[in-house]
């Protein structure tokens, strides 16, 4: 939706076309509806799932009609980056081959032929013995159990250091017994497991240049699980892609990562912020909070326990996260929710397909060293492919960046018409909870900027800034820790 919303403000502005503003605004108000408290964590009955599918829907096919919106058919495929910094993707061609997009510009697009690599000759190998599968990049090399379709092992080559202390494993817990079935996670789960899956098979999915994969099948009662853990040649990370058929009742199922080490602290993810919380539940309150939600990661790091001199050498693990939000923690695991089946108030509660991706990060240094936020805007906001160049632009080119901020942890949250028509609003918040000067740079090919005010979250005009124009309006100012921050511009 955000996306559809910056691209909608980019094509307004570049090809001079209406701003779809009744569209957004219907499409709006469809996701806000299903985020109602009942809706959003899945505590409602049938019939409200079925109008909320409905609700979704309608949204996601504004979505699909927004992002083309004012442009002009191209032979040319083209990658657009709605995030402020430039990355670097792998990504599915439309005629189902694959390619690595290097250096895609900072909330802008390229031609892909610009940029796609198709072969590499950096070090990417699966091999296996009678006992395990080794898939490797030059950053990790990874072990899948032949018996039982775990991860047993990563190993960081950059660090020289194993990150589990045991196998990472799908755990079953019978969750029955509290009289507000859906809402609630029985508090004394954990001493009822269940019994593990059965593997039916695992075996190598993919064997690319780019990109090597293990999927595994795996059985619970009447449920299926299907994983595909792959690894590309040019990532730090694990991504692991889940097809689920669930069918049980009363069960709660999480994947543990036991980690070498033993921390206090987690750190998880809130809107545009972060919060860091004990794992030792030495308090009532910390008791209390046996689950805990998160947004898009939460992170377990061995820094919490060494010594400042140590901290560069101290080892972490993130755990990304694409649709789950329910995570916990202890001194040496840190555990992701994955699915639930209440019986009340309805008694098909998550029963059915589900598909969902987490992504394993180990790393060096703290959260903020391993670029952690970025990454997972990254894992929830994919790169764009459509053959669809935005038409008057003032000179043909092959690839644009509209926007960029030289700060790596100010991350842009919205790029959109002002609710009153009269400007364009963009707004950033500050990621890392550490005061940042930064400078942001828009095109002029996007805005010629006349005024800048920075303004509070009504869209309220408070301050007027002073614009540097040069190449590109440039803007000068500071965050506060954890700072939102909004930019009325009012463009010429």
């Amino acid at each position: 939706m955000g996306n559809a919303e910056k691209y909608s403000a980019i094509a307004t502005l570049i090809a001079n076309i209406q701003y779809p503003q009744t569209q957004l605004e219907n499409a709006w108000q469809g996701l806000l509806l299903n985020q109602f408290h009942d809706i959003l964590p899945g505590t409602s009955i049938s019939d409200v799932f079925d109008d909320a599918d409905r609700t979704w829907t309608e949204v996601r096919e504004v979505c699909d009609r927004l992002l083309p919106y004012g442009i002009q058919e191209n032979t040319n495929l083209q990658a657009w980056n709605f995030l402020n910094w430039q990355r670097s993707q792998l990504v599915k061609k439309p005629d189902g081959s694959f390619c690595w997009l290097a250096n895609i510009p900072s909330f802008g697009f390229t031609e892909i032929e610009s940029v796609e690599i198709s072969e590499t000759n950096d070090p990417l190998s699966i091999i296996s013995d009678s006992e395990k599968f080794y898939i490797e990049n030059r950053y990790l090399k990874v072990e899948i159990d032949l018996k039982t379709g775990a991860i047993a092992q990563v190993f960081d080559k950059r660090s020289q250091k194993a990150i589990l202390q045991s196998p990472s494993t799908l755990q079953f817990f019978e969750d029955k017994g509290e009289y507000w079935d859906a809402w609630n996670i029985d508090p004394n789960y954990e001493s009822k497991k269940l019994e593990s899956t059965t593997l039916e098979s695992v075996e190598i999915s993919s064997n690319r240049s780019l990109q090597v994969s293990v999927r595994t099948v795996q059985k619970f009662r009447n449920s299926a699980f299907i994983q595909e853990i792959q690894l590309s040649a040019f990532e730090p990370f694990i991504t692991v892609k889940n097809w689920v058929d669930w069918q049980e009742e009363y069960t709660l199922v999480k994947v543990a990562f036991p980690v070498n080490w033993r921390s206090p602290y987690a750190t998880y993810e809130i809107p545009m912020g972060t919060i860091q919380r004990s794992t030792l539940g030495e308090t009532p309150e910390a008791k209390a909070k046996w689950e805990v939600p998160a947004q898009y990661w939460a992170d377990i790091s061995s820094e919490n326990v060494v010594s400042p001199q140590e901290k560069q050498h101290s080892l972490g693990l993130a755990v990304l996260n694409d649709s789950k939000y329910g995570y916990d923690a202890k001194p040496g695991c840190l555990r992701l929710t994955l699915l639930r089946s209440p019986n009340w108030p309805s008694p098909h509660s998550d029963r059915g397909h589900h598909e969902f991706t987490y992504r394993l990060v180990p790393h060096q240094g703290d959260w903020r060293e391993a670029n952690i936020v970025q990454l997972a805007q990254e894992l929830n906001n994919l790169i764009v492919l459509q053959h669809s160049p935005i038409p008057n632009l003032p000179i043909p080119i092959k690839q644009q960046s509209f926007l960029q901020v030289s700060a790596p942890n100010i991350i842009l949250s919205a790029f959109k018409r002002s609710q009153d028509h009269s400007g364009w609003v963009i707004r950033f918040y500050e990621a890392h909870g550490k005061e940042t000067e930064t400078e942001i740079e828009i095109s002029l090919d996007l805005l010629q900027a006349e005024n800048v005010w920075e303004c509070d979250l009504m869209e309220i005009k408070n301050t007027l800034l002073t614009i540097v124009k040069g190449a590109s309006n440039h803007l000068q100012v500071i965050f506060k820790p954890y700072e939102i921050k909004t930019f009325f511009w009012l463009h010429k």
